[in-house]
């Protein structure tokens, strides 16, 4: 199911995820979306994420240190993330939970403190 996910889809995998953490889809957050791959994708990648969410999930958690190996890179997708959140100009206590939940569970201790 996710054999052929290259990096910039894996990231695209992971804002669809976050960006239905809010339970509200904003435009900008699929236009933010879309800088990373093509609608086409974009709606597949949904698909997936819809219908297999557990499944994407662990996907993303097991393998975010085969596409992210460095604290610098996994620096770089949490900036990623929190701009996907600032698009809409609304950063709620859904997304900000998420984002702790994403350093503590996807980051782990695998980088340093200040991510």
């Amino acid at each position: 199911m996710f054999e052929s996910i290259n990096r910039k889809q894996f990231i695209a995998l992971l804002l669809l995820q976050a960006a239905e953490v809010d339970y509200h889809f904003a435009k900008e957050e699929k236009e933010y979306i879309l800088t990373f791959v093509s609608e086409e994708t974009m709606i597949n990648l949904l698909l997936l994420s819809n219908s297999h969410r557990l499944a994407c999930h662990a996907f993303l958690k097991e393998n975010i240190n085969t596409f992210f190996p460095t604290s610098v890179e996994k620096r770089e997708l949490k900036n990623i993330l929190l701009k996907l959140f600032l698009s809409d100009r609304s950063y709620n206590q859904f997304e900000r939970t998420f984002m702790e939940y994403f350093r503590e569970e996807f980051i782990g201790n695998t980088t340093a403190a200040n991510l």
